[in-house]
């Protein structure tokens, strides 16, 4: 068991010494501003989540909603505070933790750009989630309340868009994250596939 402890720590150190030729203040001043977007992101998207959580839940409290609405905008907040959580946390673990060589900023950017694609994928469901309840509750409601059915048929055709944008975006985000990679492949070799 020490053997392979320290055949991993000899790995670590020589993957450390690998990569201390690298302009080690470049790397350091270019992970201080992707950590300083990354707090801003951060940011923006909780004004934002809590934004939409307050209009869910006025909306689920209103006197005209019908009970099957409350719970829909009820569900709709729940749905949005959760991935306001997982956001936050993803954020979190992106910024930067205080690292002293050139391999643990590479190894942070890789774990960024990983955490991107993960995002972006994450994203696209969670708004394409959003757009099939507003069509459910479109379908519940076409039956009894046709002026409600509107007004749900209104809300997938402006999530519509969303989910085409989201779905396009992360494509994009998927080519440009193999793009990083390959340089950093380039800089300091191919990193190990994950486990």
């Amino acid at each position: 068991m020490n053997d392979i402890d320290e055949l991993t720590r000899w790995r670590q150190q020589w993957q450390a010494m690998q990569t201390d030729g690298l302009d080690f203040e470049n790397l350091a001043q270019q992970a201080r501003r992707r950590n300083r977007r990354e707090q801003l992101k951060t940011l923006l998207e909780i004004v934002f989540g809590l934004v939409t959580i307050g209009f869910c839940v006025s909306a689920a409290t209103g006197a005209q909603a019908h009970p099957i609405e409350r719970g829909v905008f009820m569900a709709m907040a729940i749905f949005v505070g959760a991935f306001l959580i997982w956001v936050m946390r993803q954020r979190r673990l992106n910024w930067q933790h205080r690292q002293t060589t050139a391999s643990s900023l590479i190894a942070l950017e890789r774990q960024r750009l990983d955490g991107k694609l993960k995002y972006w994928r994450i994203s696209f469901w969670c708004v394409f989630a959003l757009l099939a309840s507003c069509l459910i509750m479109f379908a519940i409601t076409l039956v009894s309340e046709l002026s409600t059915a509107r007004a749900w048929l209104l809300a997938s055709a402006a999530n519509f868009p969303v989910v085409l944008a989201t779905g396009l975006w992360s494509q994009v985000v998927k080519a440009e994250v193999k793009k990083h990679h390959r340089r950093l492949d380039e800089l300091v070799g191919p990193h190990p596939a994950p486990p």
